[in-house]
């Protein structure tokens, strides 16, 4: 396995913050499911991890830019009206015969008009902020205009069995058990690839070569590519040769990098006006309108699980981007006023310390997760992880791709790189048994059949 980073799990990047580990990439929540498939992998240790005793689901607080608190009864079923409305959406993915039910923006924008019509006139202003700004934190999150989405393939998105899984001493520590099943020193850590050759531009009897930036060259009977989607946008061109066909170009061309970051803000002394749970934050287009910085992406703000003094502070679409950007300084002044004005009280403390990702701006990264908002029902993703050459090809597969952007239903999630790494892993080992070694006998080298995971930034252990 050849990757980028000195450490492994790309991703999955757990650190501690005061007296708690906080996750900077793939997150986990307060659920310790043993039929979850990641949560296995930490069952398995002799003797196994303990859960972590994780807080009460948070109910969460809708808050009004300039004043505080909704009213309870208001809020609760604004909030509930609103879920069921993304339910009826999900539901048009399961529904038969000829799908054609219009662009998801015209269908949530009717039903939440029907919906505005049960409350009061008193109650109706309150609810529809809350709705409208669920609604738009919904589009922060989409690359794409919502306008120009189908509501037919909304539901395309699945859960792994056994929910949200929360792993002891954070997410890393489902790397542990699967590193010490890999022989020392298979890991090159440090050395970005420059171009993997393959197939046709082979002169050295090897079926493909991995060059490093560095000078090295790595030969392989079959290469598992890992590179990001967002690496893939920009320098697919030149990662490969020859370059990759038409298909598998339009394939990761059509699928989007979301932008999405995390802040974690230490305090001194907790001073939570919410308690045990999650605040959202509604704002409307015209809220918006007069925010220039960062904070115009925050979509809620929460404790973090077990900490007394650490909350998470999550942003989205070009809030996210903006955040980058900005200093520490202004990071610490901007989630000190969002807290204050959100808590009407202008003398809330500054926090001691941050720790926010920065997906987006890492070069070896370029953005958050993938997302398909291309109405291809998992088709897109299933075209960018077929091997090459081909399935019907006389060549054997050489390049294989794995990566939570090849995981149809499961895009953007750990379980979806999971699930994809052993897909590839277990196609070479068919490979392998079928031609009872090397596909293609090499001049001069052994009858060892050898994979190189090509990773500028690894998303995964199980692929290697």
């Amino acid at each position: 396995m050849i990757s980028l980073s000195f450490r492994p799990g790309g991703r999955i990047h757990s650190c501690w913050l005061g007296d708690v580990v906080v996750e900077l990439g793939a997150d986990w929540t307060p659920v310790n499911n043993e039929s979850h498939p990641l949560f296995k992998i930490t069952t398995s240790e002799k003797p196994p991890w303990p859960g972590v005793p994780g807080a009460p689901h948070p109910r969460g607080l809708f808050n009004r830019v300039e004043a505080g608190k909704l009213e309870s009864y208001p809020m609760y079923t604004a909030y509930y009206k609103y879920k069921q409305i993304e339910t009826e959406a999900n539901e048009m993915y399961r529904l038969g015969g000829n799908k054609q039910h219009g662009s998801l923006m015209d269908f949530i924008s009717l039903r939440i008009q029907q919906e505005l019509n049960d409350f009061s006139e008193r109650q109706r202003h309150d609810a529809a902020r809350i709705i409208f700004g669920l609604l738009q934190m919904r589009k922060t999150r989409s690359v794409y205009d919502t306008a120009m989405l189908s509501v037919d393939y909304e539901g395309s998105f699945m859960n792994a069995s056994g929910g949200q899984a929360r792993v002891a001493l954070g997410l890393a520590g489902i790397l542990e058990p699967l590193m010490r099943q890999i022989p020392l020193g298979c890991i090159r850590y440090c050395k970005p690839v420059e171009c993997v050759c393959w197939g046709t531009a082979q002169s050295s009897g090897y079926r493909a070569t991995v060059h490093t930036c560095d000078g090295d060259v790595f030969p392989a009977d079959y290469v598992i590519s890992t590179f990001p989607l967002g690496v893939l946008h920009r320098d697919a061109e030149k990662l490969f040769c020859p370059n990759l066909p038409a298909a598998k170009t339009n394939a990761f061309r059509c699928l989007c990098v979301n932008h999405y970051n995390k802040v974690f803000a230490e305090f001194g002394r907790p001073y939570w006006f919410w308690t045990k749970s999650m605040l959202r934050f509604c704002f409307t287009p015209n809220d918006l309108s007069h925010r220039s910085d960062w904070t115009r992406g925050v979509t809620s703000i929460q404790p973090v699980a077990n900490s007394q003094h650490v909350v998470c502070a999550w942003v989205a679409g070009s809030g996210a981007a903006a955040l980058e950007a900005a200093s520490d300084a202004e990071v610490i002044e901007g989630i000190a006023e969002v807290l204050r004005s959100a808590a009407c009280d202008p003398c809330l403390p500054f926090p001691n310390r941050i720790l926010r990702s920065q997906w987006t701006t890492l070069p070896y990264f370029g953005g958050a997760y993938s997302w398909d908002e291309s109405q291809s029902s998992g088709m897109l993703q299933c075209e960018l992880g077929l091997p090459l050459p081909g399935p019907g090809e006389p060549v054997p597969p050489i390049l294989l791709f794995a990566g939570e952007a090849t995981a149809p239903g499961y895009y953007g999630t750990v379980s979806g790189a999971r699930l994809s790494g052993v897909r590839e892993a277990e196609r070479v080992l068919q490979l392998t048994e079928y031609f009872q070694g090397p596909p293609v006998p090499a001049l001069g080298i052994t009858d060892v059949t050898t994979c190189c995971v090509a990773d500028a930034a690894p998303q995964k252990a199980v692929a290697s």
